[in-house]
């Protein structure tokens, strides 16, 4: 990696299984979304925050390639920028973000949100959209 990460939050969750589709399965639409499952059990908007901006953590660690038990801790309010990521990696956080919801975030969503606690904040609200 390229250089440490700033510090903070206590160590995120495992990150959950997102499951392959199998042929015959129901359709995309249909599929179990990890992240939106958690979600809609959390007790409450504080809970919810922290399952999201733990998510968010794992994955983006999980695409700058930092693997094992002795990952490092992820600043919420550093930009994508400051962490290393790059154009391409954006755009796998951003598939793997919507993989796991069910929102239909746009390609811009993390240029607009550019910080962990950013995207947390917009996926809450979308997600309580897509609640009702």
């Amino acid at each position: 990696m390229r250089g440490s990460l700033p510090v903070a939050l206590p160590a995120p969750l495992p990150a959950p299984a997102v499951p392959e589709e199998e042929p015959g399965e129901q359709p995309e639409d249909f599929r179990a979304r990890p992240l939106l499952d958690g979600w809609e059990k959390a007790a409450d908007s504080s809970e919810r925050l922290w399952l999201i901006r733990s998510f968010l953590e794992r994955t983006l660690l999980g695409v700058l390639g930092e693997t094992g038990d002795e990952r490092p801790r992820v600043d919420p309010d550093s930009t994508f920028e400051d962490l290393g990521v790059d154009s391409m990696s954006l755009l796998e956080l951003h598939d793997l973000v919507t993989a796991a919801t069910a929102v239909e975030l746009q390609e811009s969503a993390l240029f607009d949100h550019p910080t962990i606690n950013d995207l947390t904040a917009h996926l809450n609200t979308e997600l309580e959209a897509l609640r009702g």
